[in-house]
């Protein structure tokens, strides 16, 4: 992640609905076209745009586990469990 660095700016609501982010907040952080953000309406009313961050099936899959009750659970040798069962499979 990029150390902080604050950027004042007036962006205008186009005719169509959208905003245009500065040239140069987008080339900080570089954002690109197509990228997704997140709208949030903040209790004071603020709305805040955060960019959307896409996580692997497998990053889910341990977020899942990691919030899941229970005795901990050793992920490598999961991993490696699941790895001796497919080459299993496979001979």
């Amino acid at each position: 992640m990029k150390p902080f660095q604050s950027f004042a700016s007036v962006v205008k609501l186009g005719k169509k609905g959208q905003l245009t982010l500065p040239k140069k907040l987008r080339d900080f952080y570089q954002l690109e076209e197509d990228d997704e953000f997140n709208l949030e309406r903040l209790p004071s009313g603020d709305i805040k745009l955060a960019k959307r961050t896409v996580k692997s099936p497998e990053d889910k899959i341990l977020e899942a586990i990691a919030m899941m009750q229970g005795p901990p659970i050793d992920v490598d040798a999961a991993w490696e469990a699941v790895l001796a069962e497919r080459l299993k499979e496979r001979s």
